[in-house]
């Protein structure tokens, strides 16, 4: 279990899976979980369902730009999953940046594109997002620097959903729709 730790069997109760997301989104893997409560005997199936427990994040740009930098800050990285229960003890708080271009230079991105996508998908632990959790996008206009801040707090990310936040701009660039 990359990223994780399995109870033991001796612990007693449903287990559980303490968990880290990973430093790196293209090393952060789907946590695929099942569970089954019954009686059984080696001469039949189980019959068990699968659930994504983690919650799949990207981002689109909504405007035609050059861009430096998206960082996604205070978010939650690691919990406790339990069996049949979901997610508790999500105390630890991450920043994850992803730079673009080489050395410091941006990327360009057209209107609708996608910032992350695929490996660079972040796999995050599900939650309700508090007041320090923000999106901060740097990008260039005019040969000038500037960033886009807006805040996540209480949006819902939750287990087995792909969210996907479409980074939009107004006239003086301060807002990020969603």
């Amino acid at each position: 279990l990359t990223g994780g730790t399995l109870s033991r069997d001796d612990q007693g109760g449903s287990p559980k899976i303490t968990y880290t997301v990973s430093d790196t989104p293209s090393e952060q893997h789907d946590l695929i979980v099942a569970s089954w409560e019954g009686q059984s005997d080696y001469k039949q199936s189980i019959p068990l369902v699968f659930n994504h427990a983690l919650t799949a994040v990207r981002f689109k740009i909504g405007f035609d730009c050059k861009v430096k930098s998206l960082e996604v800050k205070g978010v939650y990285n690691s919990g406790t999953y339990t069996f049949g229960q979901g997610w508790s003890n999500t105390q630890s708080t991450k920043d994850y940046t992803f730079t673009f271009g080489e050395n410091g230079s941006c990327q360009e991105f057209s209107a609708n594109a996608f910032l992350t996508d695929g490996e660079n998908t972040l796999m995050m632990i599900p939650q309700t997002l508090s007041s320090s959790a923000k999106v901060i996008l740097t990008y260039i206009e005019g040969g000038t620097e500037k960033t886009i801040t807006s805040t996540l707090k209480d949006k819902v990310w939750q287990a087995g959903k792909m969210i996907t936040y479409t980074i939009h701009k107004t006239s003086a660039p301060t807002t990020i729709y969603f």
